[in-house]
């Protein structure tokens, strides 16, 4: 009786050792991970956001867009009515087909409305999905001085850089793009 408690005792210790031993191991392989993924992160590029400026005109200050009581022709949804200030942004959502591109043409002109005022006061651009506005035959630098002839080759350029768009990248027609390169311009 005695051998089978020092028995049952030792196997107790050793077990107790044992699950020690696996609970420093976790323990060091937790450090030792997350040593890792802090290395990983250091060595991620940091990405800066892609900005675009097109200087047409002076910044404007106040409304700068109206639609009142605005429906758009062949759809049924309700009249939209909002007002644009400056240095407002907003977020057009809604499921595929519900008007968030027929709404977007609308207010540049390029396609009618049933009923309802828009009203623009300065400048504006519709870059549709598939890139219509820009010609794919011409390079990058020469589209972009189409939307702003004011701007030089070298400001081109510098703007272009901004996308991730540089060196002679900048000179190859549009169409020769890759297409995640196709997305910036």
């Amino acid at each position: 009786m005695i051998l089978a408690k020092i028995l049952l005792d030792f196997k107790k210790e050793r077990a107790s050792q044992t699950l020690s031993g696996v609970a420093q191991q976790q323990l060091r392989q937790k450090e030792q991970a997350q040593d890792e993924l802090k290395n990983k992160q250091q060595q991620l590029e940091q990405i800066k956001s892609q900005k675009f400026d097109f200087h047409f005109q002076p910044k404007q200050t106040g409304e700068i867009l109206r639609l009142k009581e605005v429906v758009l022709a062949a759809l049924s949804i309700s009249p939209i009515s909002f007002a644009l200030h400056s240095g407002e942004k907003i977020q057009l959502r809604g499921q595929n087909g519900s008007g968030k591109s027929t709404l977007l043409r609308a207010i540049q002109n390029y396609s009618h409305i049933q009923s309802g005022d828009i009203v623009k006061r300065g400048a504006s651009l519709y870059l549709d999905q598939n890139f219509s506005l820009l010609n794919p035959e011409l390079n990058a630098v020469h589209n972009l001085q189409l939307l702003n002839p004011c701007l030089s080759d070298e400001a081109c350029r510098n703007q272009l850089g901004q996308l991730r768009i540089r060196r002679d990248k900048a000179l190859l027609p549009i169409s020769l793009l890759s297409g995640g390169e196709q997305l910036t311009k």
